[in-house]
């Protein structure tokens, strides 16, 4: 499986989330809400909006359009530009954070105005507005597609290339060639282990996907070995 392909598929599972200025992918609950209102104040009104409970709409979460009803829980929120950094993060690729930052700082292997996008190519995909500065970012899934996370009102939404009006494309180097898989154990923490925890819950085990290979996870590793008939010893190796 190539990295791209990772990466359409790590955006396409979070259609649906929450928007939260400021978060970095943690569930939604009040009180991140409340850290990120804190933290931008210029934005808690929005940010409270949206939250049923904390605007005084409901008194539990579970009837929140960003609940995960299979879950019960919040589903893990983002803002556009730490969307696209994790989404490049679960394949190995860092970037920094804020859309300016990003377009500024990132090694691209290609990049150019949005009239010049390949459209077969997964690419990230950026705003620029009056003041010269990238103020938005999203997944152009190379299809005819964007993901992105839109906004406080919409969340993580996927529309058509062109309805956004992204101005700039960039292919960040790396991006494309297959993954090389390392052996992870417990201890270990980072993408790849986020990588197989993801990989391990498609397959029903309700790990928390952090990137921290501990107790949990060495167990369901366990289970997953078992069951699959590979040598049973919590190591995630090429088999």
């Amino acid at each position: 499986m190539e990295k791209w392909e990772i990466a359409k598929d790590w955006c396409l599972q979070r259609i649906g989330n929450p928007y939260v200025y400021g978060a970095t992918g943690k569930p939604c609950t009040p009180a991140y809400r409340q850290a990120r209102a804190n933290q931008y104040p210029e934005y808690a009104a929005k940010i409270k909006k949206n939250c049923p409970r904390m605007s005084g709409k409901a008194t539990t979460c579970q009837d929140c359009r960003w609940c995960d009803p299979a879950t019960g829980k919040g589903k893990d929120a983002y803002d556009c530009a730490q969307f696209t950094r994790l989404c490049m993060n679960a394949v190995w690729i860092s970037l920094v954070s804020g859309a300016n930052s990003q377009w500024k700082q990132t090694e691209w292997a290609e990049a150019g105005g949005i009239d010049t996008i390949p459209r077969d190519k997964l690419c990230l995909v950026y705003r620029e507005d009056a003041d010269g500065k990238k103020h938005h970012a999203g997944v152009y899934l190379g299809d005819g597609w964007i993901v992105h996370a839109k906004g406080h009102d919409y969340g993580v939404v996927k529309e058509l290339l062109g309805n956004p009006k992204f101005t700039h494309w960039g292919i960040p180097a790396g991006l494309y060639g297959e993954v090389e898989y390392k052996t992870i154990k417990r201890g270990d923490q980072g993408a790849a282990v986020s990588e197989m925890q993801r990989l391990l819950n498609e397959r029903g085990y309700g790990l928390t996907v952090d990137g921290k290979f501990g107790p949990k996870t060495e167990n369901a590793l366990k289970d997953f070995q078992k069951k699959s008939g590979i040598v049973e010893d919590g190591i995630c190796g090429p088999d």
